[in-house]
C-alpha cells in the first residue's frame, strides 16, 4: 500500500529500480488517469478514490476492477455516499460495484 503525495514518479522509479513484482494499492489516490495506467503497465496496480476524486471526474476510464473506495480525506463523509456518487458518476449498478470492489479484494489479499 502507497500513499504517496505528489510523489508518484519517485515511488515508481524505486519500484522498477528494485525490480518490485508484486501488487500495489495506491492509497487515497488522487492523479490523474496517466499515473495509474503507467503503474499498471508495469505492476497489478490498485487504487482508492474518495468522494473529492470521485467528484473531480479525473478517474473515469481506469477499469473497475482495480478499485476501492475511502473517506480519510473526509471525516463526515458516509462510505455509502462515496459508493453512490460513483455509481451515478459512472451509471453502474451500486449492488454490481459493491460485487466488483469484493471481487478487487478477494483478488488483492491473494498476494
Amino acid at each position: 500500500i502507497l500513499h504517496t503525495v505528489k510523489s508518484f514518479q519517485e515511488c515508481y522509479k524505486i519500484l522498477v529500480d528494485e525490480n518490485y513484482k508484486g501488487k500495489i494499492l495506491l492509497h487515497a489516490y488522487n492523479s490523474n488517469e496517466k499515473i495509474f495506467f503507467q503503474f499498471n503497465k508495469k505492476f497489478e496496480t490498485y487504487i482508492s478514490l474518495s468522494l473529492k476524486t470521485i467528484l473531480q471526474n479525473k478517474t473515469k476510464a481506469i477499469p473497475l476492477e482495480y478499485i476501492f473506495f475511502e473517506t480519510d480525506d473526509n471525516n463526515d463523509q458516509d462510505i455509502k455516499e462515496t459508493y453512490k456518487q460513483f455509481a451515478k458518476t459512472t451509471k453502474t449498478d451500486k449492488r454490481d460495484l459493491l460485487n466488483i470492489v469484493w471481487k478487487n479484494f478477494q483478488t488483492l489479499k491473494k498476494s
